[in-house]
């Protein structure tokens, strides 16, 4: 009975605008088998896909483009509907038998659209013409102007604040002139001590567009949004809507995988680009004029290790991951990885406390040196964020998102008396990666990707 509960839901609407019949509009709930609706902390945009079973050939008034509308909500979601808008993009091929047919519509969010549609081909920072206060936040600027996203859809706490940046975006997508910004920018109100945390992440889910730091989603693990439980730390009052169905356990080690990503240590060269000229020769900078810049590996490397990376970081829970292999631990240890990346040298651009010409605003991040400390610690805190992966499948729920932070009780292959002991090491707080909602007539199901970056005390 508790299973059969926890699967019930109120489906509200999946309705179909037509292009073909003047705007005409669709219910197509008896004819959808099932749908399933994805979002992630690693895509710009939702989708949703939906497998029709056509006996009236409803797919003549399909052309594709079609805005699409659900709303739907599981009994175990408190608060939440996915009450969502969509447009077709693609029409899956038709497998036809007798005289119905079945095939799969394929919708992305509106906005992915417009992106697609409308590029950026603009200056941002201090040597961008005119000013504006949305320019001070460039995701939610771009997510407006160029993504056309509605404000409902633009929440400003879901837009954390960054730092300045002087950049150009040469034609770009939306979405890729935001991901140019998310690992070169810090936090404004973050870190310990003096320095800076960097490393955002973009992404949509139900309640709109995201741009989010990773030590930002972890700093939520005091407002956790479910706890879920698995067989064997149920009560008998539990009335089913939050068990683990199904979990998927995690390599515990991928010593080689860690060491070819840079999780222990990595080593990052600058580069300058030489001076163009006239002849098109470049120009190393070098000699007695003044004016020109230097060019090369001007700035010294910079070594990142793991241990500085986790002191620096705001970890879900408080102990490391994992321990280091010896070959790579502790002072003098070659790194596992090298990096090369090219250094912000514009002539107006904006500079960190102490950098060469410092104007603008004070800790901003863009030094060209301090740009290699905000770049390497962006990459390495993504690389250990998802140090731990858990997969699991519970009753559908559409209150959670992906972004928030769920609490498991896992219990352990032991007993202590008469009572099953907690898993110390799986058990604990965790990232939604991805959330993957799946609907069917008889019933719904979550399958949630977790991560995080540490172990439970």
């Amino acid at each position: 009975m508790a299973n059969q509960q926890s699967r019930q839901f109120k489906l509200k609407k999946i309705e179909v605008t037509s292009m073909v019949e003047e705007e005409k509009t669709f219910d197509i709930r008896d004819v959808v088998l099932d749908f399933s609706y994805r979002e992630s902390i690693e895509a710009a945009f939702t989708s949703v896909e939906l497998t029709i079973a056509d006996s009236v050939d409803f797919n003549l008034q399909l052309t594709g483009g079609e805005t699409v509308k659900i709303d739907l909500e599981t009994n175990s979601s408190k608060d939440g509907a996915l009450k969502m808008k969509f447009r077709i993009y693609k029409i899956g091929k038709i497998i036809k038998s007798e005289r119905g047919q079945i095939y799969i519509l394929y919708c992305c969010s509106p906005e992915m659209y417009n992106n697609e549609i409308n590029k950026v081909f603009k200056a941002f920072g201090a040597i961008s013409e005119g000013s504006s206060k949305d320019a001070e936040n460039i995701p939610k600027y771009i997510c407006k102007k160029y993504l056309k996203a509605k404000n409902n859809r633009l929440d400003e706490k879901n837009f954390e604040g960054h730092s300045n940046l002087t950049f150009v975006s040469p034609n770009w997508r939306p979405a890729d002139a935001i991901a140019y910004v998310s690992d070169k920018v810090t936090r404004l109100s973050s870190g310990k001590g003096s320095a800076k945390q960097s490393g955002f992440l973009f992404y949509e889910n139900r309640r709109g567009f995201q741009f989010r730091s990773i030590d930002g989603l972890c700093e939520q693990g005091f407002d956790i949004t479910f706890t879920y439980k698995q067989q064997g730390q149920l009560g008998e009052d539990d009335d089913g809507y939050y068990v683990i169905e199904s979990i998927q356990y995690p390599d515990k080690a991928n010593h080689l995988r860690h060491m070819r990503m840079g999780t222990y240590k990595t080593v990052t060269t600058g580069i300058s680009l030489a001076v163009p000229t006239d002849n098109n020769v470049t120009d190393s900078g070098g000699g007695n004029n003044k004016k020109k810049s230097p060019s090369g590996t001007i700035y010294p490397a910079r070594e990142t290790a793991f241990d500085a990376i986790f002191g620096r970081a705001t970890p879900l829970e408080k102990n490391p991951p994992f321990n280091m292999p010896e070959e790579v631990e502790g002072e003098g240890a070659p790194p596992t990885r090298q990096k090369m990346r090219v250094l912000h040298t514009l002539k107006n651009e904006q500079k960190a406390e102490g950098g060469t010409n410092a104007t603008g605003n004070p800790n901003n991040g863009t030094d060209p040196f301090d740009n290699l400390a905000v770049a390497e610690y962006a990459a390495a805190r993504y690389n250990l964020m998802k140090a731990i992966q858990l997969q699991i499948i519970v009753p559908g729920n559409t209150g959670i998102c992906a972004g928030d932070v769920v609490n498991l009780i896992i219990p352990a292959s032991q007993e202590k008396g008469k009572n099953v002991q907690k898993d110390k090491k799986f058990s604990g707080k965790y990232i939604i990666a991805a959330h993957t909602f799946v609907y069917s007539k008889n019933g719904c199901n979550s399958e949630l990707l977790l991560i995080r970056d540490s172990l439970p005390k």
